[in-house]
């Protein structure tokens, strides 16, 4: 069912004369962490976000497409709300340092409603600057 959508999604980008952009795709029901949803999502070139709160544990971790990495943090307990701390934002970074480091990643703090998003994402990129880690992310600039 979702194939033919991103066929046509990707042939209206082709036809407009728009060059070929990423596309992420975050899943809200259990059956897009099954592996034929996985496995579709990964041969139409089409990333799933790694979110939190995860809806599965598997919704915690990027998958489908591997050739970008996303993150979508909508604050945790509290959707959309709460702030992270600074070890949650530090387990994060432990994630980023791991990932595939030729795939070019996103992370976007979706706690806006309690003003919390721009302040995690300042705390999140002063932890992925450091003598350890150089700057995260910093190799995968193109």
């Amino acid at each position: 069912m979702v194939a033919p959508f991103i066929a046509a999604l990707q042939h209206a980008f082709a036809a407009a004369g728009l060059p070929q952009v990423p596309v992420v795709c975050e899943p809200r029901h259990v059956s897009w962490f099954a592996p034929p949803a996985e496995a579709c999502l990964a041969d139409n070139r089409v990333a799933r976000v790694a979110a939190d709160p995860a809806i599965v544990p598997a919704a915690a971790l990027p998958g489908g497409w591997p050739g970008l990495t996303y993150w979508r943090w909508h604050g945790s307990p509290r959707i959309y709300r709460s702030r992270y701390d600074d070890g949650k934002l530090a387990e994060l970074r432990d994630r980023f340092v791991s990932a595939d480091a030729l795939a070019p990643f996103w992370c976007i703090f979706d706690n806006t409603a309690s003003g919390a998003a721009t302040g995690d994402a300042l705390r999140l990129l002063s932890l992925c600057q450091g003598p350890d880690l150089g700057s995260v992310g910093a190799s995968r600039r193109r």
